[in-house]
């Protein structure tokens, strides 16, 4: 299992898709910071650095759920998935380990970058912002930071599992589109209020803030993170059986 591990790192640390979204979030956070720092007008703070990580923390999120998914979309059209097998057969460890890859590289991925982000927002806050730097500040932002990153962690390893169900990467965006941006977001919030407690989004943001939501009533932020993390176990429970029993030829 071990070495299975290590070999799934290694080609995920290879993946020129990772390599993309990390300089995508480099350059971007450096052409934020150079921004505020530059800008005489800018009122920005050490304060305002919690609200901007969580903030950035929703597309870290949903690239963890694309990198999941093309993880192991890619390993199935390209047809590597049987040599894989004929290597390894036991296919629960074969999909737990890709699980365990996608989970670890998604919380690395988003929590080195968003401290990457902060650090490169950090002059111009000290340059344009009275506040300073406080065991207060630093326990706001590492918790955003922790959380965010748990988030991302449980996003790739869903974005993996849908992306093994469906066996291509576009199935796994698909369902992650119509659910985001159809079901949770335009139907079942707005006709099913009662709902709310139990989708995706508002779990989210009352984890990641670590603060109650008005429109997830009585959900504590512990609750929010057992609720994902039960989502996604579930999810990935099931993907498993399927990938357990199904011909992969």
């Amino acid at each position: 299992m071990i070495t299975l591990l290590g070999i799934e790192l290694r080609r995920m640390a290879a993946r020129r898709f990772l390599h993309l979204l990390v300089l995508a979030a480099i350059v971007g956070g450096g052409v934020a910071g150079l921004t505020v720092y530059l800008r005489s007008n800018v009122v920005y703070s050490v304060l305002d650095l919690k609200g901007t990580l969580q903030g950035t923390t929703v597309p870290f999120v949903l690239a963890s759920w694309l990198l999941g998914s093309s993880f192991v979309g890619a390993e199935w059209r390209a047809g590597t998935m049987t040599t894989l097998l004929t290597w390894e057969p036991r296919r629960w460890r074969v999909i737990l380990s890709k699980a365990v890859t996608a989970a670890l590289t998604g919380a690395v991925f988003t929590f080195v970058l968003q401290c990457a982000i902060a650090a490169m927002l950090l002059p111009g806050a000290l340059k344009h912002g009275s506040a300073t730097i406080d065991s207060a500040v630093l326990h706001g932002v590492g918790g955003v930071l922790g959380r965010g990153a748990a988030v991302a962690a449980m996003a790739a390893v869903v974005g993996l599992a849908i992306g093994s169900l469906g066996r291509n990467t576009a199935f796994g965006l698909g369902v992650g589109f119509v659910y985001l941006a159809i079901l949770e977001g335009g139907l079942l919030g707005n006709f099913f209020p009662s709902m709310r407690r139990w989708l995706l989004v508002g779990n989210s943001i009352i984890f990641v803030s670590g603060q109650q939501h008005f429109e997830v009533a009585g959900r504590s932020v512990i609750g929010a993170g057992l609720v994902l993390a039960t989502y996604a176990a579930g999810t990935f429970l099931v993907a498993a059986a399927f990938f357990r029993i199904r011909d992969v030829t």
